[in-house]
């Protein structure tokens, strides 16, 4: 379970119906896993939970702050919803990995419809600008390029292999709300035997951690 998160990045949630359930939501709980969710505005609209690996961030020197960890979430849980969930004739996001590459080496992409009305959570958090043409279609301009180049490094490893499952494509309106993996495991309750299993799981990451680290300091 923690090994697809961490070679996936975002996948979503309904890609781990294999594993137990209550196993699942206690990894969501003690943070083995990161689960966040996107929310549409459309009535009866049903949201999308991601999910991502805490190693991660330990990996990578760029996500100095929790605030710059949530905005790269935020920007590619946005982006695998824009592929999996948008309206098609409004222009659907057709490969995720295609369309931030071009964000980043050209600074903008666009025009279409739907960049006029699907990103106004990424545009608050000043990770994007969303620029008007003609027609009713916009332009989406990079701003926050870290968040964005990391961003295109998780989806680039999220999308290297089809996991088969796909997310509804009915078409919905653009996401209006965002749950961050701290609000995700405050609403997880007790999983009764499940907690004492990944309870002892990170135990064991622990104890391996400290012999890697006395490991490193016999070594030098």
């Amino acid at each position: 379970m923690c090994e697809l998160a961490s070679a996936r990045p975002g996948l979503a949630l309904n890609s781990y119906g294999a594993f137990d359930s209550s196993i699942l939501k206690s990894a969501r709980k003690v943070g083995l896993l990161q689960a966040v969710t996107v929310k549409s505005s459309a009535a009866g609209a049903s949201p999308q939970t991601y999910v991502f690996s805490p190693i991660q961030e330990s990996q990578d020197d760029r996500l100095l702050t929790t605030e710059a960890l949530h905005q790269r979430k935020l920007f590619v849980a946005h982006i695998l919803y824009g592929h999996e969930k948008a309206a098609t004739s409004m222009g659907r996001i057709q490969s995720p990995t295609v369309l931030v590459n071009a964000l980043v080496n050209r600074g903008s992409v666009g025009p279409a419809t739907n960049i006029s009305t699907d990103y106004h959570l990424l545009e608050a958090h000043g990770i994007v600008s969303v620029r008007s043409g003609s027609g009713g279609r916009a332009y989406l301009d990079a701003v926050k390029t870290e968040i964005i180049e990391g961003g295109l490094a998780w989806l680039q490893a999220s999308q290297s292999a089809d996991s088969g499952v796909r997310g509804s494509l009915e078409p919905l309106r653009p996401p209006s709300n965002w749950k961050t993996p701290e609000a995700d495991r405050a609403e997880i309750g007790d999983q009764r035997e499940a907690d004492e299993i990944t309870g002892a799981a990170i135990l064991k990451l622990r104890e391996a951690r400290q012999e890697a680290q006395r490991a490193a300091r016999f070594d030098f």
